[in-house]
């Protein structure tokens, strides 16, 4: 830094003070980043490892592309989480485009539509199952016989 040297010594040794002050400041502010930028890496990639490990552990997830990606997208959840929220939003955006240009439609507003949205008894196929538990599971087994132990 070139500035105009003055007659006034105080005044040169105040600035020299400032200056590597400055410089010392500037270098932390740096290695502050830098810190923080390892920790980011470091948490993301370790998510994601365990996220890939419990999937291929649990075998939930179908294909290995799709637990590579859903390991992906939770290393960079536990990174940058307004990343993930920025791809979770556009990957719905893209998928609601796609189902109104495929002609499928969420509420089906018009029955004549014959994309499934109408009710199974109404269609003339099988009634929907109940879920209601019959009488007799109600009630708890069935006994036969007497209660007196065979002989």
């Amino acid at each position: 830094m070139d500035l105009p040297k003055n007659e006034d010594p105080d005044r040169d040794a105040r600035t020299e003070r400032v200056t590597r002050e400055l410089a010392h400041l500037v270098s932390l502010d740096a290695r502050r980043r830098l810190r923080v930028r390892l920790f980011r890496v470091a948490r993301g990639t370790m998510g994601a490892g365990v996220t890939l490990a419990t999937l291929i552990k649990l075998k939930r997830a179908g294909s290995p592309a799709f637990k590579l990606g859903i390991a992906v997208l939770v290393g960079l959840g536990l990174a940058w989480p307004f990343v993930v929220l920025a791809v979770v939003a556009l990957v719905r955006l893209v998928l609601a485009l796609v189902s109104l240009f495929d002609g499928g439609s969420a509420d089906c507003p018009d029955i004549a539509c014959g994309d499934g949205c109408e009710r199974r008894g109404k269609a003339g196929g099988p009634p929907a199952p109940s879920y209601r538990p019959t009488p007799s599971l109600a009630r708890g087994p069935v006994r036969t016989g007497s209660k007196r132990a065979p002989a």
